[in-house]
């Protein structure tokens, strides 16, 4: 119906300028938006927006609201390694660093790159389940 129109004419707008399934190395976004359609049921699930803050901030229980038990788990593992690798260069940081303000930048700096690449990763798993659950990215 005409709801439907209104999500592809939001796809192809979203789209312009990037190919999709482009990671930003390809030149694409960093937080890419993907819509997921499944070809039998009629669902569309987007991934995108708030979903890369909920995946950062919760990680694998962001993928177990979704369904993904097991890749929770996968999820969990890179997760701690994520934290492992944090905590070492914040403590690099807290010290090597010269001053407080360079402390507190530092480890800002740190604590941002650590959730966007937890928010990546774990969109990436949510990405993955989907498309094995037979879901298609831009299948309409």
């Amino acid at each position: 119906g005409a709801s439907n129109s209104w999500m592809r004419d939001r796809r192809l707008r979203d789209r312009e300028g990037a190919c999709a399934g482009v990671d930003a190395i390809g030149g694409g976004k960093i937080f890419a938006t993907h819509y997921l359609d499944h070809p039998y049921r009629g669902d569309t699930q987007v991934l995108g927006g708030w979903s890369y803050v909920w995946a950062g901030l919760f990680g694998p229980f962001y993928l177990l609201a979704n369904g993904f038990a097991r890749t929770a788990v996968l999820m969990a593992v890179y997760m701690m390694m994520i934290v492992a690798v944090s905590f070492g260069l914040i403590t690099g940081v807290a010290v090597f660093a010269s001053s407080k303000a360079a402390t507190i930048l530092g480890i800002a700096a740190i604590v941002t790159v650590a959730l966007t690449i937890n928010a990546r990763v774990a969109i990436r798993l949510t990405l993955i389940g989907y498309l094995k659950a037979g879901y298609r990215e831009g299948y309409y």
